[in-house]
């Protein structure tokens, strides 16, 4: 499933609305972890990063595993600092108020069905 359809679907807010043309992306697994560690070792290219940290080092994971983008629920509060470095580095980052546990129920279903 795009990116974008999963965005919309759940009602997702977008941190990096000038990255657009990466929405496109389909999605195929998620990377559902807050420890950096375990998303080095075992997250692949196109994942999309679900995660309540929100700091630098969240970042530098993404891209590291070339994820599809970053997702932060429990409207955990993004530091501008790092939306603006995710823009810069055609990362997106997404937000939420729903738990990590609802999202995620909703986009196994979403992504394994469609």
């Amino acid at each position: 499933m795009k990116l974008s359809k999963i965005a919309e679907i759940n009602d997702l807010k977008r941190l990096t609305p000038e990255i657009k043309e990466l929405e496109e992306q389909e999605i195929k697994d998620l990377m559902v972890t807050d420890l950096m560690s375990h998303a080095m070792s075992l997250g692949k290219k196109g994942m999309l990063f679900v995660t309540i940290q929100a700091h630098k080092n969240v970042l530098a994971v993404a891209l590291l595993k070339e994820f599809s983008a970053i997702l932060v629920p429990y409207d955990v509060e993004v530091p501008e600092i790092l939306i603006k470095e995710a823009a810069i580095r055609d990362m997106p980052i997404y937000s939420s108020p729903e738990s990590t546990y609802h999202l995620i129920g909703q986009m196994y279903q979403q992504i394994n069905i469609s």
